[in-house]
């Protein structure tokens, strides 16, 4: 049976913007495109969400919220999408607001930042001039 589905990501109570430039870098690194709609198997539409991702494997979309416990969650309708992927995009979202969080706090303490990718791995340089 197809429906919307709520899941968890380890983040809570996160910097909004931060949040959106996270998602936006995720998509890119995906081949997927920021959506502002996503469906589920039966065409229902839905757009309460903060930003939403699309691509090749989550071709209904996915969207991206807070609920009110200030918790982050993954929207959409994951059927017939495996728990695999699923589990990888948790972790690409978590990877990605982490390395935007801990880039703006050094970056306001005064650092340089800079960044690189190194397969699935993400690489932070801070340095004191």
């Amino acid at each position: 049976m197809s429906h919307f589905s709520y899941i968890k990501v380890q983040i809570k109570n996160p910097n909004i913007d931060l949040l959106k430039m996270s998602i936006q870098e995720l998509a890119k690194d995906i081949n997927g495109e920021v959506v502002s709609e996503i469906v589920d198997w039966y065409g229902n539409v839905r757009s309460d969400f903060i930003i939403g991702i699309r691509n090749k494997v989550f071709q209904r979309g996915v969207g991206i919220k807070i609920n009110r416990n200030g918790e982050v969650e993954l929207v959409g309708d994951f059927y017939l999408i495996s728990r695999q992927k699923i589990n990888d995009l948790l972790e690409k979202v978590v990877m990605y607001y982490t390395k935007n969080a801990t880039a703006y706090a050094l970056s306001q303490m005064g650092y340089n930042v800079q960044q690189s990718k190194s397969e699935d791995k993400v690489l932070l340089y801070a340095y004191q001039m």
